[in-house]
């Protein structure tokens, strides 16, 4: 019975092949003609060079991560732009909109500005910048994999940020692999993880916003001691115990050769 069913299948393909067109039927990507890829990339070059303004934008709702800041691209309300916004920041929640072959616009989905170029490079978020040149950006995958957006209009100017997050003013070099042009477009409802790095606020102390807190494991639950001698464990400190705990520990060996043995293993802490 099943031998029956998959002849029948394999006869049912072989019709379907002998039907469809010599071009379908054998021709792909891989050997596509000469003469078919010449007048597909001049085509392409065309239509690369010029807005579509019938077809449907298609649109990607990202969070575009500035990898000189290490955060997200932030268009803000009173039509500031910058690139301190924290992984899930309302503000920080963009929208690309497809405009051609390699063109793009870039929006706020919450404050609805386009992100757009002035003729001295700077960046400037614009309400009515859907169809402008200076709105437009062609973006291009680097050979480390980062994206990075070049003017349409002003084709020498790309978007940067400093390490703070400021805009800057950045013609295009020779020279890649600049830290400020380059970005990852992360989905929205994926979560960024980080570790190890610390992050500061304005005005405020350092904090490690994503990295989990250590296991700490207090001896007063495991050893039968006093309260005055406390000790506690991390992972990343090894051992920090107080000088009478750990003679407490050691017994009566010698005191010089137990700080002897501590410092060549590199392991206790004397407190």
């Amino acid at each position: 019975m099943a031998l029956g069913v998959n002849l029948s299948w394999a006869l049912t393909l072989l019709a379907l092949h002998s039907l469809l067109p010599d071009g379908l039927a054998e021709d792909s990507d891989f050997n596509q003609k000469p003469e078919e890829k010449k007048a597909f990339d001049a085509y392409y070059k065309n239509q690369r060079a010029k807005s579509d303004t019938k077809s449907i934008a298609f649109r990607r709702f990202i969070q575009l991560y500035s990898r000189n800041s290490g955060r997200h691209v932030r268009i803000n309300p009173n039509r500031s732009i910058d690139a301190i916004g924290e992984d899930g920041d309302k503000y920080a929640k963009l929208v690309i909109e497809s405009v051609n072959f390699g063109r793009v616009r870039i929006r706020g989905s919450v404050t609805d500005f386009y992100l757009c170029v002035d003729k001295k490079g700077r960046l400037r978020a614009r309400k009515r910048g859907k169809w402008r040149g200076n709105c437009e950006f062609t973006d291009r995958v680097a050979d480390n994999a980062y994206t990075e957006f070049t003017s349409v209009k002003y084709n020498k100017s790309l978007i940067a940020f400093s390490r703070r997050g400021r805009p800057r003013a950045v013609i295009s070099t020779v020279k890649g692999g600049v830290k400020a042009v380059q970005f990852i477009e992360r989905a929205s409802n994926i979560r960024l993880y980080r570790a190890g790095r610390k992050l500061r606020k304005r005005g405020g102390k350092g904090i490690d916003l994503y990295r989990r807190k250590q296991q700490e494991i207090n001896f007063m639950s495991i050893l039968p001691l006093k309260p005055s001698f406390k000790a506690k464990v991390c992972s990343r400190n090894h051992e920090i115990l107080t000088l009478k705990l750990f003679e407490t520990l050691m017994g009566n060996l010698n005191l010089k050769y137990a700080r002897k043995a501590v410092r060549d293993a590199a392991i206790l802490t004397i407190a």
